[in-house]
């Protein structure tokens, strides 16, 4: 559809003009806004261990090759034998006995079982 011609009867034309500051202005309103349109999914992928952990992986294999996930293998296998010697360690606690007779005594208003953290649940010392 072409453009009527401005005559001051049928067309009336409104201009907007913008000082030098408040291009300026704009212009960085319209950055800010796109910098926040690549932060945000950003920073939701950084924060989700799972997305970081696929990642960090998909690198290494990248730059190191197959024996990257032999070492991240047996990283994991050394991380689960820590944490069984914790839970050995942990179960003479007298911070872990009371937290068990919490979670004892949640469990029964509950009426669902919650797992043992590894120690007794008789009660605080």
């Amino acid at each position: 559809m072409p453009r009527l011609p401005v005559d001051g009867k049928k067309v009336i034309e409104h201009r907007i003009s913008l000082s030098g500051i408040e291009r300026q202005a704009l212009e960085d309103l319209v950055i800010a806004n796109n910098i926040n349109k690549v932060a945000t999914p950003l920073v939701a992928l950084i924060s989700d261990v799972s997305a970081m952990a696929f990642l960090i992986t998909a690198y290494s294999v990248y730059r190191y090759g197959d024996g990257a996930l032999d070492y991240f293998q047996e990283q994991y296998n050394n991380l689960g034998m820590l944490y069984k010697d914790f839970i050995l360690v942990s179960k003479g606690l007298p911070v872990i006995r009371e937290i068990n007779f919490g979670l004892d005594l949640l469990s029964r208003l509950a009426g669902t079982e919650i797992p043992n953290l590894g120690g007794d649940r008789s009660g605080p010392i």
